[in-house]
């Protein structure tokens, strides 16, 4: 009998020891998941391992050209942020871009006037001219380009660098 209950005692113990292993200890390992990253075009991101029930950590943002990058979104759409905490499973996070708006400058030379501030205009959009400058014993007539050619209102520029208008005046 004593042999009995010893060898029962041994089997528990064992089966105990087990039991501590399968939801303890053998947990201790973190879990971890992977974050892949489709730039869309853009440069390349690696994938990165992250630990369950942590918080994400996102890597520096991809670059494309002409395009401005938003946030990673994942496949329903949604922005994910750094911070975030993702489901326990592996997933792709996708780039979300916005085509860069170009603009350039447009500085005038009122040639002695009053002072016109410059123009910042969106390329492929039309520019409203500023308010008139003033000149004492002078009428302003238009604003012209570096080659002489009279820039009307919703004139519409190439889009190849900042530009220079300038004052043309009449003597009253």
């Amino acid at each position: 009998m004593k042999k009995v209950i010893i060898s029962l005692v041994v089997v528990l113990a064992i089966g105990a020891g087990i039991l501590v292993w399968l939801f303890v200890l053998k947990d201790k390992d973190p879990k971890t998941y992977t974050v892949t990253f489709d730039s869309k075009g853009g440069s390349n991101v690696e994938s990165i391992k992250v630990e369950c029930e942590k918080e994400l950590v996102l890597p520096t943002n991809p670059t494309k050209e002409g395009y401005e990058f938003v946030s990673w979104i994942d496949k329903n759409g949604k922005s994910i942020l750094n911070g975030a905490l993702l489901t326990c499973e592996d997933v792709t996070l996708y780039a979300d871009w916005k085509e860069e708006v170009k603009t350039f400058k447009v500085t005038f030379d009122s040639k002695g006037g009053s002072e016109v501030e410059p123009v910042t205009v969106e390329c492929g959009k039309t520019m409203t001219m500023p308010t008139n400058p003033t000149k004492e014993g002078y009428t302003f007539r238009v604003w012209e380009d570096q080659h002489g050619t009279a820039i009307l209102d919703g004139v519409l520029f190439a889009c190849e660098g900042d530009v220079t208008l300038y004052a043309v005046w009449d003597e009253e």
